[in-house]
């Protein structure tokens, strides 16, 4: 069974993260992908960057999961320092099946691209002379 909560001790404290619900879980899709697509390469190379080589809206979009994780009781303060932010996302994937989301996105695209096909005007050959 997989974990829905979990107490990591980080540079400020410990923290307790819980994953997220099946409704919260899609409301968090976009902050999620944006997550997934640009911290996952930080995420596997971790120690050839650092903080500031991050944009504001992906972090933006850190701190807005994050917020959406932390369990009743347990209380998260930034800025962290970057071996605490690398904690941090490795316990939001793990709780929340990041690999899994990225298939969703796919799904969600593919959807997107077939309503976006069926609604396009179909236009019919000109036969101007």
């Amino acid at each position: 069974m997989d974990s829905i909560r979990r107490t990591i001790v980080l540079s400020t404290g410990p923290v307790t993260l819980c994953a997220w619900g099946a409704g919260a879980a899609d409301g968090h899709l976009i902050d999620l992908f944006t997550l997934t697509a640009t911290l996952g390469e930080l995420r596997r190379e971790a120690l050839a960057y650092e903080a500031d080589a991050v944009e504001p809206q992906v972090w933006a979009a850190f701190w807005r999961l994050t917020a959406a994780s932390v369990a009743r009781g347990s209380a998260l303060a930034g800025p962290l320092p970057w071996p605490d932010v690398l904690a941090v996302l490795d316990t939001l994937w793990d709780l929340n099946d990041v690999e899994e989301a990225e298939g969703k996105l796919g799904g969600l695209t593919r959807r997107l691209e077939q309503a976006r096909a069926r609604q396009a005007p179909q236009t019919t050959p000109s036969t101007n002379r």
